[in-house]
């Protein structure tokens, strides 16, 4: 009993040790790592066995017997999976769907295993054992599993032998169907045929195991199953090798290459393996190197024309070639060596040249034609190097030697026609420096110069190898970083792009002067923000304009919320032009009521566009557009003209003390012929400057410009009064206030808002009330909307009100029916 425990826990452990063998022996073959999962089975076979043996009762015994058909109900669809692999079988079996399918009657016999009673067990001069005749016609289905199976793996391996063309494969065939033969031969009469007639006898199949997983260890040692192939052969002769090596297979496919060969030629590995020959090498050298192959050189030595990564670019080589062989004498491939001789032709290139110049300088000096002939090769050089320079200067910035914008786009356009094939993503990175044209002012265009050399220069030092830095004109230039990840692209650029903005930590010294400079980034990436460089390149502009915008010294990514954006405001921009001339401007009146007498002492002048006569622009949209495109004063000039005009039919009418606030904008003001502008209108509507009030911005009442001083001094003088608007949200000096001769505060809406629910609001509304009373300054609040507003604003003495609490802005017609009613009222 205890004899054929230890037998079947050996064979397990056994069993064990070589599946351990065989997938140190290579690690990465498919076949080693299931040969392991196999003798894994057999372990639980061996070690349930061993155990049911010698247990000490039926129910024991049961139950390691139901241990060990993990083992010998699975070994069998297991052995199925390693011929299938082992043998590189294509056909219908090799379909994940079948080859999952394999392992299903494995389960379903273990299943019906475990339901099996005690009783069946009996207790035999070995130890217990199972005799199987009350289950005749599960045993008979699971020996038609095992020999189905067994059958199916010997056929695969038989048939893989047979269609082999080289000694070694034919010799690990044989020995795996020779040991498996013999071992289901010896095993079927004792684990299947004899306990099924009712003999209790020792099952031997596991201890014979170990004759299959033995055969299948020695193959491995004498013939080194699955382990000399070109990955091996790599190891041992490319990685040694300085000079670029490469591995052919005898169908002329690329399957090893160097790391020296990868260097000469700027391709990565993945790009290189399992490609033609032809990809790399010339179709005639080509077709010399499958010649041979077939006849089996002892070696050779040709000059080839290698192709390399870069378009248009070859070097020149010297090859030698010698047919690999292994042990059996089979063909396994060819040994390629290169040696870069692009040295040697440039110098041979030299020497020729050097040749001709002395031949043509010795021509010269014995016939006349001959020196016309040397004086017309000058000409020639001349105009060659005028043409290489014009080339230069069509592709190349000629301040910091980088491509310019057009050498940038064509490098993009073929990096993103890369992309699309390979499904990479590239970046467009636009750099644009903060504040350069204030250094260009400060020190001159020459000392401008040196620092853009300099940042080109640092810029250099710091991006990668197959990236594409540009210099697209003044302080903007561009990088191009292809090959990206999809997945982790923003990640990878962001990493790159603070490696930028560490490089202007640092001071530049020019011409002794310490300089110190920031940058702002863009970013765009293919496919998500263009299909092409020019798109690319304006994406990351949009976006380097926003970072500027944030702050500058910082980078954004291009999002579609910015593109649609700069279209809104192109949108805005273009009909802004005509906005007047198509009458698409319109003014509404908003009324000042004294808080005494809550009557209307006053007007505001509010600009609005209906867009096409149809869509309300807010003026927050388009007026830092009018600004910015000079636009702002004829629209400025057009609303004083509007506003002013309709105040004089108002007084017509009867009501001669309003007055009329209109806003004006610093560019307005700054026109030479704004006073002039003033005066006319005046003139025109007849009636006292003193109903004139001109709302403008704390920053441009606290100017120290001194056209600005005295255009302020020349609106008193006229009698024309002057208010600050949103007092409290910018500069807010009552110091300043104190040497500005302005006539009114307006208080911002958001402290006006904050009466009731905060008291820091309340107390900045008192002080700036206070304050102005006692530098003798009228106060008027905008934005009052609430009845708590109001009493709060009237209870702290502020002199007028503005706000939805009394009027929301109207039309002249509206406004004058408001104006009338209120008159019938007194």
């Amino acid at each position: 009993m205890m004899i054929a425990s230890l037998l079947a826990y050996t064979a397990a452990i056994l069993n064990l040790a070589l599946g351990i063998r065989v997938f140190q022996a290579n690690r990465h073959a498919s076949a080693n790592r299931i040969f392991l999962i196999m003798c894994g089975t057999l372990v639980f076979w061996g070690i349930g066995y061993a155990f049911m043996f010698s247990a000490s009762s039926a129910e024991e015994a049961m139950h390691w017997r139901v241990f060990s058909a993990i083992g010998w109900c699975s070994f069998y669809s297991i052995f199925l999976l390693f011929a299938i692999h082992f043998t590189s079988y294509n056909g219908w079996l090799a379909k994940p769907a079948i080859k999952r399918f394999i392992h299903v009657p494995a389960l379903v016999f273990f299943l019906y295993n475990t339901t099996l009673s005690p009783e069946s067990m009996t207790r035999s001069e070995w130890g217990w054992v199972y005799l199987y005749s009350q289950e005749v016609l599960w045993q008979s289905a699971f020996i038609v599993y095992y020999t189905s199976y067994v059958m199916t793996g010997f056929w695969l391996i038989y048939r893989w032998g047979k269609q082999a063309e080289n000694t070694r494969t034919k010799r690990q065939a044989q020995i795996i169907v020779r040991t498996m033969l013999s071992v289901y031969v010896l095993a079927i009469p004792f684990d299947t045929y004899l306990p099924l007639l009712g003999y209790p006898v020792l099952p031997i199949a596991i201890l014979l195991s170990t004759i299959f997983t033995v055969g299948i260890s020695y193959a491995i040692t004498r013939y080194k199953l699955l382990s000399l192939n070109f990955d091996t052969a790599g190891d041992h002769i490319l990685q040694k090798m300085i000079d670029p090596v490469l591995l052919v297979g005898t169908d002329t496919v690329i399957r090893e290459v160097n790391a020296s060969f990868l260097e000469l030629t700027g391709f990565l590995e993945k790009e290189l393996i399992g490609q033609h020959l032809s990809i790399i090498i010339d179709d005639h050298t080509g077709n010399e190197l499958e010649r041979l192959i077939a006849s089996k050189p002892e070696g050779k030595k040709s000059e080839v024309l290698l192709t390399t990564q870069t378009p248009m670019l070859s070097v020149p080589c010297l090859l030698s070639s010698k047919t690999l062989y292994d042990e059996f004498g089979d063909t396994l491939g060819l040994i390629v060596l290169l040696h870069d001789i692009a040295d040697q032709k440039r110098y041979e290139k030299l020497l020729k040249s050097a040749n001709d110049e002395l031949e043509a300088k010795v021509h010269a000096r014995t016939s006349e034609i001959a020196h016309s002939n040397r004086l017309l090769q000058q000409e020639v050089l001349v105009r060659t190097a005028a043409e290489t320079q014009a080339i230069y200067s069509a592709n190349f910035d000629m301040l910091t030697g980088l491509p310019n914008r057009r050498q940038f786009c064509e490098k993009a356009n073929a990096a993103i026609a890369k992309a699309a094939v390979f499904g990479d993503t590239l970046a467009v990175v636009f750099f644009d420096l903060d504040n350069f044209k204030t250094l260009n002012d400060s020190f001159g265009h020459l000392h401008g110069d040196k620092a853009l050399e300099e940042v080109a220069a640092r810029m250099r030092s710091v991006i990668r190898k197959s990236d594409v830095l540009a210099r697209i004109g003044g302080d903007e230039f561009l990088l191009l970083m292809d090959e990206l990840d999809q997945n982790g692209c923003q990640k990878t650029v962001a990493k790159h792009v603070e490696r930028f903005k560490q490089l202007f930590e640092k001071p530049f010294f020019i011409n002794g002067r310490e300089s110190f400079l920031t940058v702002s980034m863009g970013i765009s990436f293919y496919p998500d923000d263009g299909s092409e460089a020019d798109t690319l390149i304006k994406n990351a502009d949009i976006a380097m304009y926003d970072a500027k915008r944030n702050g500058k010294n910082n980078y954004r990514f291009s999002s579609a919320m910015m593109k649609q954006d700069v279209i809104e405001k192109n949108r805005i921009r273009n009909n802004l032009f005509r906005a007047i001339e198509k009458g698409e401007m319109e003014l509404y009146y908003q009324p000042q009521i004294n808080t005494n007498t809550r009557r209307i002492s006053g007007i505001e002048a509010l600009l609005r566009w209906r867009m096409n006569q149809g869509e309300l622009i807010p003026p927050s949209q388009f007026i830092p557009i009018a600004e910015e495109t000079g636009l702002i004063v004829p629209i400025g000039n057009w609303v004083m003209n509007k506003a002013l005009s309709q105040l004089s039919r108002w007084h017509e009418q009867g009501f001669s003390q309003l007055t009329m606030a209109v806003n004006l904008s610093a560019r307005q003001l700054r026109e030479p012929t704004f006073s002039a502008q003033v005066k006319s209108c005046i003139e025109q509507g007849g009636f006292n400057p003193k109903y004139i009030e001109f709302e403008i911005t704390e920053s441009i009442a606290f100017t120290k410009d001194d056209a600005m001083v005295s255009l302020f001094d020349w609106i008193k003088r006229n009698d024309i009064a002057i208010s600050i608007d949103d007092f409290g949200t910018d500069y807010s000096s009552f110091m300043t206030i104190k040497t500005v001769s302005v006539d009114r505060l307006k208080i911002a809406q958001p402290f006006i808002s904050g009466i009731g629910k905060n008291r820091k609001d309340e107390a900045i509304v008192s002080s700036i009330i206070e304050l102005a009373h006692k530098l003798k300054l009228n106060v008027i609040a905008e934005g009052v909307e609430t009845a708590e507003e109001f009493d709060y604003l009237l209870q702290k003495g502020c002199d007028a009100i503005q706000g939805y609490f009394f009027h929301h802005p109207m039309t002249a017609e509206e406004m004058g029916t408001v104006l009338q009613s209120e008159a019938a009222k007194s």
